[in-house]
């Protein structure tokens, strides 16, 4: 599976995933507040097929980006349901982060497989159409 990606350099993939850790925490935190009450699951999870995308076209590279912003936004919704210690609460977003990205990433090799690189989407309207 040899894919046309441009090199990149340790900086752009570490402003990468800061950039996009950021851009995950900030949907997942909108969109935990269509949450029913008393929970933590969503009728619809933006962030997911967001971690999807960027993965498909950035490489799985940047999955550190979707356990930080996934780890993150879920520690600060633990944090403010005021339930369990800070200790109990950073292991369940963690687990929870660690879940995240290897919904991505095993969702991303598996299109790969799938698809063995026909009919993926190359561009930013491609991936949309795609969707």
């Amino acid at each position: 599976m040899k894919q046309n990606k441009v090199p990149s350099s340790r900086w752009d993939d570490a402003l990468k995933i800061f950039a996009f850790s950021l851009i995950y925490f900030s949907v997942a935190r909108l969109t935990l507040l269509l949450t029913a009450p008393e929970t933590h699951a969503s009728p619809i999870y933006l962030p997911a097929g967001i971690a999807f995308s960027c993965l498909l076209i950035f490489g799985k590279r940047l999955w550190p980006g979707v356990f930080i912003g996934a780890m993150g936004s879920n520690l600060v919704a633990f944090m403010e349901s005021g339930t369990g210690s800070l200790f109990m609460n950073s292991l369940a977003a963690a687990a929870s982060g660690l879940g995240s990205s290897l919904e991505a990433v095993v969702g991303v090799m598996l299109l790969h497989r799938i698809c063995r690189n026909h009919f993926l989407p190359q561009t930013s309207r491609q991936l949309a159409g795609f969707l």
